[in-house]
């Protein structure tokens, strides 16, 4: 039973981990473009660059071994709103791979869900916070840039 239960989450834990290296990759892309570019809105720049940023450490850092369940939740959700959104937001530019990695995260999240603990951590309403926070961000700074 101990090698049923570790499988799903060791796939789950990769799964996150090119969720966060798709994303830190297509945020380094992105700046790049940017770079060469005239004239650039670096405040807008350096927002969306940092959100995406932020996004995919979640993803990296909720794939580690060594996080609670509770935690593990969180920070699959928040990167999975994080990146959805700002897939929908860019779908014209960088908006694709955003989009990939933030359905890697969602399905991370639901494989860490199914592998939970009886211990109560599995309770969605946090997980559907820190979603919506998480897409709310990219959203709120496209409004107000």
């Amino acid at each position: 039973m101990s090698d049923h239960a570790v499988g799903p989450a060791v796939t789950r834990s990769r799964l996150g981990t090119a969720a966060g290296v798709l994303a830190v990759g297509t945020d380094l892309l992105y700046l790049g473009i940017i770079a060469v570019q005239e004239p650039v809105d670096w405040p807008t720049v350096i927002f969306f660059a940092t959100t995406i940023f932020l996004a995919g450490a979640a993803a990296g850092v909720a794939s580690t071994p060594d996080l609670t369940l509770a935690m593990r939740l969180l920070l699959f959700a928040a990167a999975a709103g994080g990146l959805l959104c700002l897939g929908i937001i860019g779908v014209f530019s960088i908006g694709l791979p955003l989009l990939v990695a933030g359905t890697l995260c969602a399905i991370a999240w639901q494989g860490a869900w199914a592998a939970g603990d009886p211990t109560g951590a599995r309770a969605w309403v946090p997980s559907l916070v820190a979603f919506g926070a998480a897409a709310l961000l990219p959203l709120g700074g496209a409004i107000a840039l």
